[in-house]
């Protein structure tokens, strides 16, 4: 009996397997929609000849302004402690304004304006612009966020280059806090 039920579940299986890669599917050639509220992407389809569907690439969402807000406590690579504080925007005219200021246990410190922000994905954001250091001189500094999944640490790098070339990195993750993402 056992046996029996198997080669039914088998036909059974065939048969409604065939059924839905013989079938003829329509669909709409493609939809796009925008969330404000959450940021989304949506995937699409387009029909060949025959019926086949064929995967379209996602189709981002621009929204504006863009946004950057994160504040916490950090534990750096190099075994220091400090804190992060960012709140950037870039409006519809995709002018860029904000502030970004790091300091450490070890007497680093970044604070300065964002002239540039670029969203690389939802979750990965990078930073560019000018800040005062601990010692009075002005760097232009890289920073990149990565935003990691509720209740898993967000990582960022701070990266400070001198008129004179010489370069400086904090790297390290977020222990508390947050960070916000508006892409």
């Amino acid at each position: 009996m056992k046996t029996g039920f198997k080669r039914i579940l088998a036909a059974l299986a065939m048969l409604f397997g065939s059924a839905l890669l013989l079938a003829s599917v329509h669909a709409q050639s493609g939809f796009t929609h925008s969330n404000n509220l959450i940021p989304n992407s949506v995937t699409a389809f387009s029909v060949a000849s025959g019926g086949t569907l064929n995967f379209l690439a996602p189709v981002a969402d621009d929204t504006c302004p863009k946004k950057v807000d994160a504040r916490g406590d950090t534990v750096n690579d190099d075994g220091s402690k400090g804190m992060t504080d960012d709140h950037v925007e870039e409006d519809c005219e995709h002018r860029v304004s904000g502030t970004e200021d790091d300091v450490d246990n070890r007497g680093r410190k970044c604070e300065g304006q964002v002239t540039e922000l670029t969203f690389v994905t939802n979750s990965v954001v990078k930073e560019k612009g000018k800040c005062k250091r601990e010692d009075g001189e002005e760097d232009d500094f890289d920073k990149a966020y990565t935003k990691r999944v509720p209740l898993a640490p967000n990582n960022y790098v701070l990266t400070m280059t001198s008129p004179t070339g010489s370069v400086s990195r904090i790297a390290g993750t977020m222990i508390d806090g947050y960070v916000q993402l508006v892409p």
